[in-house]
């Protein structure tokens, strides 16, 4: 609550030899975010260890910045993937046109399929390309009614409905809802998710492929089924078969 009185104290912090008190002092920066605590963590990420630069990337992506912009495009590269994701969500947010070239490299060779959606998200950002409203509303109701107990039948036939009128647009936003796993017994949005992947036909090909060549077996595994259900197997054997392709060259910095 002190905010910037403690950012002193913090940065003090940062050179402790434990490392859990380094990775509490970044947590504490990254939730203060205000413009000094923004520079502290900047620094922490030039200047610190592994660790610390690690952590303290990640820190700034809580609270996206323009100015931590360069430090979201280098950690595009890190090791963590789970933070890798949070950079380009965070180069979404700031719409960062110096990231398009990284970020089109995800999406055109994804590792698997968060990796592709997250990218593709956050171009249409930059590239102020989002959803027309009533369809991103559209798609937010069916999203939210993958996870309740009660679905309102009447909204859902009319997102469906939504959807559909612009599915090409659409189509990754419901193969991302498809994809994601419910717990425990499945929505009734979920054959509604399916149906209008059905409908798509082979405009939802290469979204499925992707899924399919997921090295994430929860990914893996849903596209598969989804595949048998629809009676697609002929059109996937190929890719029910082989391994994730091999990227090509990086885009350079």
């Amino acid at each position: 609550m002190k905010k910037d009185e403690a950012v002193p104290y913090l940065e003090k912090a940062l050179e402790d030899p434990n490392e859990r008190v380094q990775y509490y002092a970044v947590r504490c920066l990254g939730s203060i975010a205000t413009e000094k605590s923004r520079e502290s963590l900047i620094r922490a990420f030039s200047e610190g260890k592994a660790d610390v630069r690690q952590h303290a990337a990640y820190a700034l992506t809580w609270h996206p910045h323009q100015e931590a912009e360069d430090v979201y495009i280098e950690f595009l590269e890190g090791q963590d993937r789970w933070h890798v994701r949070h950079a380009v969500q965070a180069l979404g947010e700031i719409r960062s046109q110096k990231a398009l070239p990284h970020l089109k490299f995800i999406r055109d060779n994804p590792e698997g399929w968060h990796f592709y959606y997250t990218a593709l998200v956050a171009i249409r950002k930059i590239e102020s390309r989002e959803l027309p409203k009533k369809v991103s509303d559209a798609l937010q109701f069916i999203r939210t009614a993958k996870y309740s107990s009660s679905v309102d039948e009447k909204q859902l036939s009319a997102s469906e409905v939504i959807v559909k009128d612009n599915i090409e647009s659409a189509l990754p936003d419901i193969m991302d809802i498809f994809l994601w796993a419910t717990k425990g017994n499945e929505s009734k949005v979920e054959p509604n998710s399916k149906t209008i992947l059905r409908d798509a036909g082979k405009l939802a090909y290469p979204y499925i492929r992707i899924g399919l060549r997921d090295k994430d077996e929860n990914v893996s595994r849903k596209a598969e089924r989804l595949v048998t259900e629809l009676g697609w197997e002929s059109e996937f054997r190929k890719d029910l078969q082989q391994d994730a392709p091999a990227n090509a060259g990086k885009p350079r910095r």
